[in-house]
């Protein structure tokens, strides 16, 4: 018998937190900010490998993603 794993617990709080990552790299990205895209990174390596996020990175991303709807209104 297959043990069935319930992940919706696991996307209604991490997937977010994920888009967003993605977000904030394709524009750290555009905008040179190096590192942020490292942040981003290695947030993106983490979540491959089933590793939580470093603090100090989702600090990072956090506060990257805040100036991104501040400069975009609320449509981000």
């Amino acid at each position: 018998m297959k043990t069935i794993i319930d992940i919706t617990k696991t996307e209604k709080h991490y997937r977010p937190f994920m888009r967003m990552v993605w977000e904030v790299l394709e524009s750290a990205k555009d905008a040179g900010i190096e590192d942020v895209v490292a942040a981003c990174r290695r947030a993106i390596v983490n979540d491959r490998i089933a590793k939580p996020v470093d603090a100090a990175d989702a600090a990072i991303i956090r506060e990257a993603y805040a100036g991104l709807r501040e400069s975009f209104g609320s449509q981000t």
